[in-house]
């Protein structure tokens, strides 16, 4: 058996000092603003009339008072809405659209037209946000949000449009920020059991604890089974797009309605889910849409995450200084794929399997300080820094005997590929605004970002 070893290095891949593309000056009314708000926005966003609030510009404002599109839904929108994960999610959002390719785990979410692309490692070309900081990164969900994301909401806010000065990388279109619910001092149990006719079973369950006058515990969880399904196998009539969630949560919140306030959340999730074999077609053997034949494997996606991230908060007079950090870690799989099957090939001397993993760690760290009075001047001065390496192995493996043209290009699709992502990112940025009149605001933002990547690839063939 002959191998060949190919193996590239590029050190300081992307190496970025360049402040002048982040700053951005603008002159804008609140009109506009108001008139942003957009469809998803709806009048009842706040029941009691009371002006929503959002952290477009990082830091809380009402929405009318933000110069830029920016749209938010509410938990009891997203109640109203049947909105249970990010594909419901930006069916309620225009301008937004959940770009698939394939299984969910490379789905990519893209605004204004800006995503990136059907490359399913590449990265997102939108600002993925969880309370408030950069949680994108790695090819396994990488570039989208999951079910635990979507558990226990607050409210989401979507910022359409380059938000490349207060958001940084990646918010080329725009960027959505999940922000998830904080425990309270008020004891609470809330429950939800649902089933459909896929044989779909979903409960969700959240307890809020008081613990002392200051302090207070939210935990709770979600379990999602679908044990029915619309694709089967022609030859055992089972179904094969078959999917299990569940995911748990804990935050404990310290100095709540104090001057200093902090919260830890750590969860933990696990999705099973379909791969290319069941939501893939080929026109040429398979008989239906919904009916797959002559399968030698099928490909189960399996993801396995643990996210921690905690915030603290203090309170000057006219001020918040605010610190985030976060870690995440998550192991994904996509076992055997039948490849031939992909191809259009069905030949007794040939069978390929196409596998797929990775293993991903990302840390981010970020302060900001933000000017919180009621006065014409405001301002806000952050600095970030974040890391992350991705290892990524692709495996093209299997049996291939016999002699022919055909058979010759199946054989040199036989290989190993083994990869190693190490991102480096650093930035500092602020805003400053003045408001010129009650409906006409003048500001300033302005980013600085040095970013390094290191990328290594190797490839072994298997051809013999």
């Amino acid at each position: 058996m002959m191998m060949t070893l190919r193996d590239s290095r590029f050190a300081a891949l992307l190496s970025r000092t360049a402040a002048a593309p982040f700053l951005i000056l603008a002159l804008a009314t609140t009109t506009t603003a108001a008139h942003a708000q957009n469809a998803e926005a709806h009048s009842g966003d706040s029941q009691d009339g009371d002006e929503i609030t959002v952290v477009a510009r990082r830091r809380e404002e009402g929405l009318s008072d933000v110069p830029a599109s920016v749209g938010a839904l509410n938990a009891e929108q997203f109640e109203r809405l049947a909105i249970k994960d990010v594909a419901d999610y930006t069916r309620q959002t225009p301008g937004a659209i959940l770009i698939g390719s394939g299984p969910a785990y490379l789905n990519d979410v893209a605004i204004r037209g800006q995503g990136g692309g059907r490359l399913g490692f590449s990265e997102s070309t939108t600002g993925i946000y969880r309370d408030g900081i950069f949680v994108a990164g790695g090819g396994f969900g990488g570039r989208s949000y999951g079910r635990i994301d979507f558990y226990d909401i607050d409210r989401v806010e979507v910022y359409r449009g380059p938000q490349g000065a207060l958001y940084g990388r990646n918010s080329v279109g725009g960027a959505v920020n999940v922000i998830s619910r904080k425990p309270d001092l008020e004891f609470g149990v809330k429950g939800k059991v649902g089933y459909n006719n896929v044989d779909t079973i979903d409960l969700t369950g959240t307890i809020n604890l008081p613990i002392s006058a200051t302090a207070a515990l939210r935990i709770g969880g979600y379990f999602a089974d679908q044990s029915g399904g619309f694709y089967r196998d022609q030859v055992t009539g089972q179904t094969i797009d078959k999917t299990r969630d569940w995911g748990v949560r804990g935050t404990l919140g310290l100095g709540i309605g104090t001057d200093d306030t902090a919260y830890i959340t750590v969860e933990q999730s696990r999705s099973e889910a379909p791969g290319f074999t069941s939501l893939g077609r080929n026109r040429t053997l398979d008989p239906d849409p919904f009916v797959r034949t002559n399968l030698n494997a099928i490909d189960r996606v399996v993801i396995t995450q643990t996210q921690v991230i905690g915030e603290y908060s203090h309170t000057f007079e006219g001020s918040t200084l605010t610190l985030l950090a976060n870690f995440k870690g998550r192991q994904g799989d996509r076992s055997a794929a039948d490849f031939d099957h992909y191809l259009g090939v069905n030949l007794p001397n040939a069978q390929l399997l196409d596998a797929q993993g990775e293993d991903f760690h990302r840390f981010g760290a970020e302060a900001r300080w933000a000017s919180t009075g009621s006065g014409p001047f405001s301002w806000l001065f952050g600095a970030d820094v974040m890391t992350y390496e991705s290892e990524v192995y692709s495996d093209r493996t299997g049996t291939v005997t016999g002699s022919g043209s055909t058979i010759t290009s199946l054989r040199r699709q036989l290989r190993l590929q083994r990869s190693r992502e190490e991102l480096r990112s650093n930035s500092v940025y602020g805003l400053l605004g003045y408001d010129l009149t009650d409906r006409l605001n003048f500001s300033v933002e302005a980013r600085y970002q040095s970013d390094s990547k290191d990328f290594r690839f190797q490839q072994i063939d298997l051809d013999p």
